[in-house]
């Protein structure tokens, strides 16, 4: 099997006898491949660099690096519009836009954001009703979403949002774990979505409202733990 960030689940780092860091896959089948550190590596696994970085500590710290660093949060939620966004009533929102895009490109923790023909994603038309409009995007935590949604100037627009949009009786917003390097596509979130609107917040698919850590098993690092490798000579 080639090695992708789509087709690797998590990165798993150790320390081999000698010091240097070691960097192995974990595949879909629960195989751990060994892969040369070097670029390729790197390129490769994108979301365990910070475990090759030799201030860390110790193990506990190197082991949440590993795990912090191998997906990354996907979010994706829809509003229906009252107007179409050339009209008068969606001008506050619309007038909006580039300065709240620009903030979430220029804040800690932002990885990606769906675009469509312009600067944003109001162009893209992911459902049968032209007025329902669909944003995405990918931040590296948890933590890092949650401070540009409802601690920076994007909160002004989630306190004026019924003056441009309609409540939904559904869940309006799904919230998923994703290797990190992989981008989602509008299919992935709507399916998100549908689960979310089926079964509630699941690992699969959660809100802010009860989330859930991402699916990087413990047991991947406890054989990797320093002393349980034996070294030859020693």
């Amino acid at each position: 099997m080639p090695l992708t960030p789509v087709n690797i689940l998590a990165g798993v780092c150790s320390r081999s006898c000698d010091g240097k860091p070691r960097i192995f896959a974990v595949l879909p089948e629960g195989q751990r491949r060994p892969l040369r550190f070097g670029l390729s590596a790197r390129a490769i696994i994108q979301g365990v660099r910070a475990c090759a970085r030799p201030s860390v500590q110790t193990f506990d710290t190197f082991q949440a690096s590993c795990r912090m660093n191998a997906y990354h949060l996907a979010q994706v939620n829809v509003a229906l519009a009252r107007a179409e966004m050339t009209s008068e009533i969606m001008s506050g929102f619309v007038s909006r836009l580039d300065e709240i895009n620009r903030l979430a490109e220029d804040s800690k923790g932002f990885v990606w954001r769906l675009v469509g023909d312009g600067a944003d994603a109001t162009s893209i038309r992911a459902f049968d009703d032209p007025m329902l409009l669909v944003n995405m995007s990918v931040w590296k935590d948890m933590d890092s979403l949650k401070a540009y949604a409802y601690k920076s100037a994007h909160v002004e627009l989630i306190r004026d949002r019924d003056a441009w949009f309609h409540k939904l009786a559904e869940a309006h917003q799904a919230l998923w774990w994703v290797p990190a390097g992989h981008i989602p596509t509008v299919l992935e979130a709507k399916a998100k979505l549908e689960h979310i609107r089926a079964h509630g917040p699941t690992p699969k698919a959660f809100s802010f409202a009860k989330s859930f850590p991402h699916p990087v098993p413990l047991d991947d690092f406890a054989a990797l733990r320093p002393g349980t490798r034996s070294c030859a000579g020693s």
